[in-house]
């Protein structure tokens, strides 16, 4: 019998769990295949969820099952045991009455938005024209990068504005990975606006800078294909800040690399927290298993969705302003890839818990680790005195704030791989990936 079918199905447990799914269930109507509660009707019959996506799965890949009794027929369908032979679960499935054309002709994804996510690979990695210089970083931001001299403009400045007031927190669904937030609002808009209320006193952005563009809002029923478009683009404005930056170019080539490889997936995590909050991770996750028939593998992305959660959370609970994300950014790019941070953070599920990542966890030494050293503390030091003028009322902010990048390192690169990119890059190294966008090599 295959891994994939054991009991109790984790996918059902989570639609038991989730409480969209629960407001569904209908307690008085059985599935007529298991008998467990139902859903409402799918296929033609009520069924639940679980018996459901069984049927679905299995019609749309054309299985075809072998009863492991000696009996052939005769295994018990229930709530119990239904996850024990699938040959008699979708033969229950066909006496019951669910229908297989109605599988055939339900709408998947549609073309045009696959076509546009391969697209955005294609032209970014693949296509021989350059980026548009429109989507280039101007080489006037973050000049050189001294603290002092480095990030803080020359030319005089007005007094600070007074400190906002306290503000509600603009994440109230977070705590809950698999709860659908109250308004899935996947687009970017508001960044815009709280970028022109918060103009960056350190340079790191063009006045036009396409990281600050606002994209078009999130159709509901496309949210999830949406999201990683909107993934794929941070993806590549990440790529793009880390080229711009001039004290980063002035490092040996090999090191450029190496940091780049080491800081894209903390570059990621803070882009989704600034940028894509709140995140309907269930639809990301039934998307995922839909396409996926490796079982072990999707409950392992399951399990470390939870920390990717969490960390999130931690994130949108500080309410970060946009100049302390762009210093958050520079600390990460120039940290010490196994520094003392990361070796004294144990929360969470550190990247050794995912084999298959792209992450590799021995790290070459850096060629100028002095000057790398150098550029991460005056990061620090940037951002600490930005807190202190800007917050003063917060005297403990600074420390929260970058007690908090060692969890970055922690969340699974294989989970954000397989969640956002899987689908559209194929068996393709991330990492690789990356390494060629950066250096706009064919892949």
């Amino acid at each position: 019998m295959s891994s994939r079918e054991v009991s109790p199905d984790p996918a059902e447990k989570y639609n038991r769990l989730s409480p969209s799914a629960s407001s569904r269930i209908l307690y008085h109507v059985p599935c007529k295949v298991c008998r467990d509660h139902s859903s409402g009707k799918h296929y033609g019959i009520y069924a639940c969820d679980g018996c459901a996506g069984f049927f679905k799965r299995s019609i749309r890949r054309s299985r075809q099952y072998v009863c492991k009794s000696q009996k052939q027929g005769i295994c018990v369908v229930d709530k119990t045991h239904r996850n024990q032979c699938r040959a008699c679960r979708l033969r229950k499935c066909f006496e019951v009455g669910m229908n297989r054309d109605a599988v055939q002709h339900e709408r998947g994804p549609r073309n045009s938005t696959i076509r546009r996510q391969i697209q955005i690979y294609k032209e970014v990695v693949m296509g021989p024209d350059p980026l548009p210089s429109e989507l280039m970083m101007s080489h006037r931001l973050f000049n050189a990068f001294p603290m002092s001299p480095m990030l803080i403009p020359t030319v005089p400045r007005p007094p600070p504005p007074p400190p906002p007031p306290p503000q509600h927190h603009p994440h109230p669904a977070l705590g809950n990975p698999f709860q659908p937030p109250i308004v899935l609002d996947l687009s970017v808009s508001r960044v815009a606006a709280h970028h022109a209320m918060h103009q960056s006193p350190f340079g790191f952005f063009a006045q036009n800078s396409f990281m600050n563009r606002s994209l078009p809002p999130t159709p509901p029923l496309m949210a999830a294909e949406h999201l990683k478009e909107t993934a794929a683009e941070h993806l590549f404005k990440n790529v793009n800040w880390i080229k711009s930056v001039e004290a980063f170019q002035n490092l040996p080539l090999p090191d450029q690399l190496q940091l780049l490889e080491d800081s894209w997936k903390e570059f990621f995590v803070l882009a989704i927290a600034q940028h894509l909050m709140p995140i309907n991770f269930q639809q990301l996750l039934f998307l995922y298993e839909s396409e996926n028939m490796n079982r072990e593998m999707v409950n392992m992305v399951k399990c470390e969705v939870h920390f990717f959660q969490e960390v999130l959370n931690k994130l949108c609970h500080l309410n970060i302003d946009t100049n302390e994300y762009e210093c958050l950014r520079a600390i990460t790019l120039f940290r010490k890839p196994n520094g003392e941070d990361a070796a004294n953070n144990s929360f969470g599920t550190g990247e050794s818990s995912s084999p298959n990542s792209s992450t590799s966890g021995d790290s070459r030494g850096p060629v100028d680790s002095v000057k790398i050293a150098g550029l991460c503390e005056e990061a620090r030091g940037t951002l600490q005195a930005y807190v202190m003028r800007t917050k003063p009322n917060q005297p403990l902010r600074f420390q929260a704030l970058v007690s908090i990048l060692p969890l970055l390192s922690k969340v699974s690169g294989f989970t954000i791989e397989e969640l956002f990119f899987r689908k559209t890059i194929g068996e393709v190294n991330i990492v690789r990936l990356i390494s060629d966008m950066y250096s706009q090599r064919k892949i």
